[in-house]
């Protein structure tokens, strides 16, 4: 008898595993969300956070006015999260602003 062990499941990554394919999101929107499989977008590690490696990221777009200040807030799970801010757009450069430890 042979036994073998099956093949682990696979995940698909989240639609905006890319950053061409962003979610956007508004003032007051609640967004459940996971980064089980997403992948890497070869963004390098975040400003707070220049010693860790790169990791798996998922991508929000959001459109921000001019001298008005916004809120993030997060529920965190089990994971230790970096969360970045960006300007610009996917095709040209994108430009760290902000980013936070979780």
């Amino acid at each position: 008898m042979v036994v073998g062990l099956a093949p682990p499941p696979l995940v698909c990554p989240p639609d905006n595993d890319l950053c061409l394919n962003a979610t956007p999101i508004n003032c007051g929107d609640t967004l459940l969300c996971t980064i089980n499989g997403s992948t890497l977008s070869g963004l390098p590690s975040a400003s707070c956070n220049p010693s860790s490696p790169p990791g798996t990221d998922i991508f929000y777009s959001f459109d921000a006015l001019p001298n008005v200040e916004y809120t993030l807030s997060m529920i965190q799970g089990s994971y230790h999260y970096t969360v970045s801010f960006y300007t610009g757009n996917c095709i040209e450069n994108l430009t760290e602003i902000d980013c936070a430890n979780l």
